[in-house]
């Protein structure tokens, strides 16, 4: 039994000298890479690099201006229209527009002057209409004075000749107890509506902004129906 362990012994001694005179073979089973494939940059490499090529550095700080050229160009091609218009009126003194017109012309924009014609009751006029010639109206006019009536004339000229006229008023009402009286006496009389042309006046102008100052020089001029409209600019 002895003798086997030191024959054991012996064999593992001899193959651990083999092995150690035996020659080393590298074998690598690493495929080799593709000489096309860029290498990695470290950061710091990058940044020196950045620094040793003016070109890349420019070519960004055109594409930075570029962009700021073009947000520029579009905040340009935005209006910004500050312009407000207005309408001033009605006048009906020409005389006292032709004051403010003068006192605004220094102030505002785009002055322009909007006179309208408009129509209005005047008065009410209680007549008795034309009953054909001077001496029917004679005759009416003598009847007028036997029932005590006063205040009347023969109408000489005009589209009204020989109508008898029996007064002018302001108020309706007053022209109808006109008539409600002539009637008592059994005089049949009418009420005719006279009207009054007139013009009316507005100053029509615009003003870049509404500036606290423009408005209170405007409010002084906002008297006797006189106010200050919002209008479409065009």
């Amino acid at each position: 039994m002895r003798l086997f362990l030191v024959f054991l012994l012996i064999l593992n001694v001899l193959y651990a000298a083999w092995n150690y005179f035996q020659p080393v073979q590298t074998v690598s089973d690493v495929r080799p890479l593709p000489t096309e494939l860029r290498s990695l940059r470290l950061l710091s490499e990058n940044i020196s690099n950045d620094n040793d090529s003016p070109g890349e550095s420019v070519s960004v700080e055109n594409a930075k201006a570029d962009v700021s050229i073009k947000i520029e160009t579009e905040q340009s091609s935005t209006p910004v229209d500050l312009k407000k218009c207005f309408t001033l009126g009605p006048f009906k003194d020409e005389s006292i527009m032709q004051q403010v017109k003068g006192a605004l012309a220094e102030n505002v924009d785009n002055l322009v002057v909007r006179k309208r014609e408009e129509s209005e009751r005047h008065r009410y006029w209680v007549r008795i209409p034309s009953l054909g010639g001077r001496a029917q109206a004679r005759l009416m006019s003598k009847t007028l004075a036997d029932k005590k009536i006063k205040d009347f004339y023969i109408v000489r000229s005009g589209s009204n000749k020989n109508s008898i006229s029996l007064g002018h008023f302001r108020e309706k009402k007053h022209a109808d107890r006109r008539v409600k009286n002539l009637k008592k006496h059994d005089i049949d009389a009418e009420i005719e509506v006279i009207y009054r042309n007139y013009n009316l006046y507005w100053l029509d102008y615009s003003v870049e902004d509404q500036r606290p100052e423009n408005d209170e020089f405007i409010q002084k001029f906002i008297i006797d129906g006189v106010a200050r409209l919002n209008r479409d600019c065009k």
